[in-house]
């Protein structure tokens, strides 16, 4: 009795494993950045995750959106990308940034430079997440 191969259908089985597998992994690192950041209080210093304040918002907001055999992990709120990679604010139609500081002083300066706080790389970066992740995607 010949054998038969069918790699369509191998191809297929194996693609819809694999997307489940990153599925699970998408889940896991939103689970794991939601804790990170839950648990830093106090403002970090550069480097370390961005403070949350009392709202938890940016927390909140951390979720995933998958592609074909990809995840894509973040936040739609605008100051989660200069949390991430620092940068420099400055005003789009004024000449001077105004705000008001935590010890209830006003400010009006030309720009801001934001140090790198990141939150959702160091999930990725963390061996112990990265050796979860490959189970979830060779497991699906």
């Amino acid at each position: 009795m010949p054998v038969r191969w069918n790699s369509k259908q191998f191809l297929s089985e194996t693609e819809a494993k694999v997307q489940r597998g990153m599925e699970d992994a998408a889940i896991f690192l939103v689970r794991q950045i939601k804790m990170s950041l839950r648990q830093g209080q106090p403002p970090g210093p550069a480097g370390e995750p961005p403070h949350t304040g009392k709202t938890g918002k940016l927390a909140g907001t951390i979720d995933y959106e998958m592609g074909r055999l990809s995840a894509k992990i973040g936040t739609p709120l605008v100051y989660g990308r200069i949390h991430e990679l620092g940068g420099v604010i400055r005003p789009k139609r004024a000449k001077a940034l105004a705000f008001r500081t935590a010890d209830g002083e006003f400010h009006m300066v030309k720009k801001v430079v934001m140090p790198k706080r990141p939150y959702l790389r160091p999930a990725l970066d963390d061996r112990s997440n990265q050796k979860k992740i490959e189970w979830y995607i060779a497991n699906g």
